[in-house]
């Protein structure tokens, strides 16, 4: 794909590669299909959002209930916050903490 526009002063141009998904196969990556799928099911179709800041609240309350709350049968029935932990305490990285 070619860009005519000119490139913006300080900006450097880079080559970048993407990396797509054939068309009709969702499988090729299951985990973000079934994230999708939860996230759909369980708070976009569940909710009637009034305006951007309640969606934005909604989606939160929804993220920190799927990090922080729920147990994923995909990591031992752990939450990925104690899951995260877990693996800090074992590569020795205590400091770091999760981004929620």
């Amino acid at each position: 794909m070619q860009n005519d526009r000119p490139t913006p002063v300080g900006v450097s141009i880079s080559p970048i590669r993407r990396a797509l998904l054939d068309a009709g196969r969702p499988m090729e990556n299951g985990y973000i299909e079934s994230f999708n799928g939860k996230l759909r099911d369980e708070c976009l179709n569940a909710e009637l959002f009034l305006d951007l800041l309640d969606a934005r609240r909604e989606l939160d309350a929804w993220r920190r209930d799927y990090n922080e709350q729920r147990p994923h049968s995909s990591i031992g029935n752990l939450t990925p916050v104690e899951f995260a932990a877990s693996v800090r305490v074992e590569t020795g990285k205590l400091g770091a903490k999760p981004s929620t």
